[in-house]
Order: structure tokens, then sequence, then C-alpha cells
């Protein structure tokens, strides 16, 4: 699952990257070799760091092996994406802002955005405070307190 996350984030780093310099240089390859020049190095940083910091430095044997696994599965999961994202920008060009069905765009030109996709904190808030209380009271009756 570490892998998987991580590559998926990668992957949107290298994305939005990507979208933003195409909308500044107009030119595909121009922006596909900028966002891996740049983002590449960032996301190799990261994936180092996780891959060190794991659960190596525990001292316990089975959560350094689990540690090292997170570790080897994050740096594969980095060279995938640094290697099949710019592949994928090639092949898409300019079509990447534009999601489209059998070559045809299915919602005009425009980006699609997150505008409208959740109500805001407040509108929440009524459901999810008994939520936590209830949870919070479970725990205390499990628990003795």
């Amino acid at each position: 699952m570490m892998g998987l996350g991580a590559g998926l984030d990668y992957s949107l780093v290298l994305t939005t990257h990507y979208r933003h310099l195409l909308h500044t240089t107009n030119d595909p390859c121009a922006a596909a070799g900028e966002a891996l020049a740049s983002g590449g190095r960032v996301l190799l940083v990261a994936a180092a760091a996780v891959a060190l910091a794991g659960l190596c430095v525990s001292g316990v044997g089975f959560l350094t092996t689990l540690g090292v696994a997170a570790g080897v599965t994050v740096l594969v999961a980095s060279l995938a994406t640094l290697s099949l994202a710019p592949a994928l920008f090639g092949l898409l060009g300019r079509r990447i802002d534009r999601p489209t069905s059998a070559g045809r765009p299915t919602r005009g030109s425009e980006p699609l955005t997150s505008g409208t996709a959740a109500p805001g904190p407040w509108a929440i808030a009524p459901g999810g405070f008994p939520a936590v209380g209830v949870c919070e009271a479970n725990w205390c009756f499990l628990h003795g307190r």
C-alpha cells in the first residue's frame, strides 16, 4: 500500500508540474523535460528519505524488516513513476487537460476543478462532532474509563 500511495502521489506531483509548465511554455516536449528535471530531483530525494528513515532505526528486528521492505517498495514506485510519467506526457501532449471519450471532449475545453466538490467544514460539523463523541464514548466504555 505504501508503494501504491507513493507512486500515485509522485505521479500527481509530476503531472501537476507538467500541466503548469505546458500552460507557460506551450511546448509539450520542453514542458515534459523541465517537469522531469525539476520534479524528478524532488521525488528522488523524497523517496530516499522515506526509504532511509522508515522503520529501520527502531532497533526491533521485525520493524526493521518492514522498514526495509517499505523503503524498497517506495524506491521502486518512484523509479516507475520517473520512467513512465514522461512517456505518458509525450503520448498525451496537450490532450492531458481535456478528458476525452473516443477522441471527443466530454465537457468542453475547460479543465475540471473541484470548486463545488465539498460543501465546506461548517456544513459537515453538525454530523461530525456527534460521530466523534460516539466513538469516544465507545472507547471509554470498552476501556473502563
